[in-house]
């Protein structure tokens, strides 16, 4: 565990790195991308702290839920240089349409920060 701006950090976070993933909306594929950027602004519109990210999909409102959804879409679109006109409602009017959105999203968002965890080296790198 590390500390950053007073925050214990878990592993997971730690070693946070990301890559642009694709959700398909109404046929419209929109890049989705929880970075650090996703995760200043989830946190300042939502007043969540940075330790308390770890474990959000534990205890997350339905509100920030889609708030962080629609953060992932943000980030995802400046990423790749996309302009980015959605609104929290539209986040919300997508679940209306397909609630399986809410479920790639927060995949995505556990595969971004579990992506980089350290892993055992095998024998092979440990020779080199």
């Amino acid at each position: 565990m590390r500390k950053f701006a007073g925050a214990v950090i878990t592993p997971p976070l730690y070693f946070f790195f990301c890559m642009i993933e694709f959700i398909e909306v109404n046929t419209k594929r929109y890049p989705v991308r929880f970075g650090f950027n996703a995760l200043r602004e989830f946190t300042a519109i939502t007043g969540t702290t940075l330790s308390d990210l770890p474990n959000l999909q534990n205890n997350i409102t339905l509100d920030h839920a889609i708030k962080l959804v629609w953060c992932g879409f943000k980030d995802g679109a400046r990423k790749e240089k996309m302009p980015f006109h959605l609104s929290v409602d539209d986040i919300a009017d997508f679940l209306d349409d397909d609630s399986s959105i809410l479920e790639k999203a927060f995949n995505t968002f556990n595969n971004q920060f579990s992506s980089n965890e350290k892993k055992p080296m095998t024998k092979a790198k440990a020779a080199k």
